[in-house]
């Protein structure tokens, strides 16, 4: 277990619900390939913190790499009508532009 990992843990044991922690602990179990607990970590994520912007993106592309493209696209399509109500132009685009690398995974 890296180091950085180890610091993250513990920070999020002091703060459970914060989301900086949850999506830092999610896109570092990503880095060391717990696909699962990264997964699961953006699920929650998502579900206590609907707004957090980035999330939907980064859960979308892991769904992508373990090859499962309709959860890809349900999460992307999410994440789409959440920043679009938001107006995060980028984060927008961002999803827009995985969307249909997915859509041109599932044709």
């Amino acid at each position: 277990m890296s180091e950085r990992l180890k610091q993250l843990i513990a920070m999020a044991e002091q703060d459970p619900a914060d989301p900086f922690l949850m999506f830092a602990l999610a896109l570092e179990y990503q880095k060391v390939d717990d696909k699962n607990k990264a997964d699961q970590l953006y699920q929650k994520l998502m579900a206590m913190h609907p707004g957090y912007a980035g999330s939907y993106y980064h859960a979308a592309k892991l769904k992508m790499e373990i090859a499962d493209y309709s959860s890809a696209k349900i999460i992307a399509e999410a994440g789409l009508k959440r920043e679009e109500v938001q107006q995060h132009a980028r984060t927008f685009r961002e999803l827009s532009t995985l969307l249909a690398e997915i859509n041109e995974e599932i044709d």
